[in-house]
């Protein structure tokens, strides 16, 4: 009884996600259900992948083999919040998750999105999950255009990709940042990075520019995204960083590129009182 009440307890509290996984903006939602949401996007979205380590892409599958690989992970939690929320939003069981069941609620998802929009993302955030706000990191640029409904969604200053700025070759790899780096930023921030002082000065300017736009804080990942440099952001001299900036990353040590990423960490959060940013580690 004492669990009864507590889970209804929770599930009556009204949240603030400050780690969204779907496509907030506009064009990233185009991007990926522009031709339409099914339940194979469901799942991609809770990155099923991730958990039960099957490296084929969720699009590839027939729904037959769908049910042969959701039956593999019958018991495990994300696949019983899955169904749950299936059940309780599109009034489907697919419990047996069985071909037709699948099919159904495949359907009825494909549906929703199909008259709705984007709204219908946003109309289950709020009213089935009580979130009644989400915070994006994605790229900067990408933000700074407000290309997201403001009522609803808060903007973060992710730091990671100003972290290994050394190399204007590199870039991030992971999911919401495939691909980005802080050169990126060159032409909208008008400037040119040609040595260490320059690419302080980038930051600088996103920083301001962020905080111009409204964006709420500046946002750490790099714990989770770079544990090879482990978890620990160390006081760096700038005279230690500006040694390793312009150097290739296949030319640098874990120590070298790991002083440069302190300092920019410590650097940048010293900044955010100067822009009355708080910082999410994440």
């Amino acid at each position: 009884m004492m669990t009864h009440r507590l889970r209804e307890s929770i599930e009556e509290l009204h949240v603030f996600d400050c780690h969204e996984h779907l496509p907030g903006t506009r064009a990233a939602y185009e991007d990926r259900f522009g031709a339409g949401a099914d339940l194979l996007d469901m799942l991609g979205i809770m990155q099923f992948s991730l958990h039960w380590g099957y490296s084929q892409e969720l699009r590839r599958l027939s729904y037959e083999q769908l049910s042969a690989v959701l039956r593999r992970i019958s018991g495990s939690s994300m696949l019983y919040v899955t169904t749950r929320a299936v059940r309780d939003i599109y009034g489907i069981d697919i419990s047996s998750l069985d071909k037709r069941a699948l099919e159904a609620a495949s359907k009825a998802i494909s549906e929703a999105y199909e008259v709705n929009g984007s709204q219908w993302q946003q109309k289950i955030l709020r009213e089935y999950a009580n979130i009644d706000h989400v915070i994006l990191d994605h790229n900067p640029n990408d933000l700074w255009l407000g290309d997201y409904d403001r009522s609803y969604y808060l903007a973060a200053l992710n730091m990671d990709m100003f972290t290994c700025g050394y190399d204007r070759n590199l870039r991030t790899s992971w999911h919401l940042h495939i691909g980005s780096s802080a050169y990126d930023l060159e032409e909208s921030l008008d400037m040119d990075v040609g040595d260490f002082d320059d690419y302080i000065r980038l930051v600088d300017l996103a920083l301001g520019v962020s905080r111009n736009r409204n964006f709420v804080c500046l946002k750490n990942t790099l714990g989770k995204q770079s544990p090879s440099l482990g978890l620990d952001f160390e006081k760096v001299e700038q005279a230690e960083a500006r040694r390793v900036f312009g150097r290739a990353a296949d030319k640098l040590s874990l120590a070298e590129k790991k002083k440069f990423r302190d300092y920019m960490v410590h650097y940048m959060i010293s900044k955010c009182e100067d822009y009355g940013l708080p910082v999410q580690f994440h």
